[in-house]
């Protein structure tokens, strides 16, 4: 790729919007290829589906311009952007290598108010260690068997009527202590077939026999 100007025999950088142009060298041009794919699943003016290109296409000093501009591009749009690079396979064929002339970076706040992360204050794997929140205190839950040692978690407490037998009302299913009266067995029924054959506590006013 020359650094100035085309090679002898190269195509125009506006052949690209002619598509007979683009048949002839998409077979032999990686450039035209793309231009040729784009014209297979895109209809319309070509200027019109691919602005940028059709830009590309009308710069009169040949491809070595067009080559260092669209090095620049990849570099701001995809080399640039950490959400872009994050998902390249780096390998054997594209690897990850630091740059010694690099600045190094800013510290972040986190970092310079707690400090850098070191093995002696980050606990073990599998270890259980670490800083325990202020309210997990080590507590006696009730019903716990003889010789197990209490586990930490939130203070107990106990219902005012969660009582047993003469120390308080027994506490039925639903968590709600039963001091009422019973429900009542059965409910009052009318006449079969008419507004009054139903429940006497649901009747509405204007349901009248």
């Amino acid at each position: 790729m020359p650094l100035e100007g085309s090679v002898p025999g190269a195509p125009r950088p506006s052949d690209v919007t002619k598509p007979a142009q683009v048949e002839l060298y998409r077979g032999s041009n990686m450039y035209f290829s793309a231009i040729g794919f784009i014209n297979d699943v895109k209809k319309g003016p070509f200027w019109e589906h691919s602005p940028i290109l059709f830009d590309v296409s009308g710069i009169k000093d040949g491809w070595g311009k067009i080559n260092k501009g669209m090095i620049k591009m990849f570099n701001a749009e995809v080399l640039s952007k950490f959400p872009v690079v994050q998902h390249f396979p780096f390998g054997s064929l594209f690897s990850w290598d630091l740059d010694p002339e690099a600045a190094a970076p800013a510290t972040s706040v986190h970092v310079a108010t707690y400090g850098q992360a070191t093995t002696s204050n980050v606990p073990a794997a599998g270890s259980g260690s670490g800083t325990a929140a202020p309210w997990a205190q080590a507590t006696r839950m009730p019903g716990r068997p003889a010789g197990v040692p209490p586990g930490p978690g939130i203070p107990y407490s106990r219902a005012p009527w969660a009582g047993t037998g003469s120390s308080g009302p027994t506490m039925p299913r639903g968590g709600v202590p039963d001091t009422g009266p019973p429900p009542p067995a059965s409910f009052p029924r009318g006449t079969p077939g008419t507004a009054s054959n139903q429940f006497s506590v649901t009747k509405a006013p204007w349901a009248s026999s």
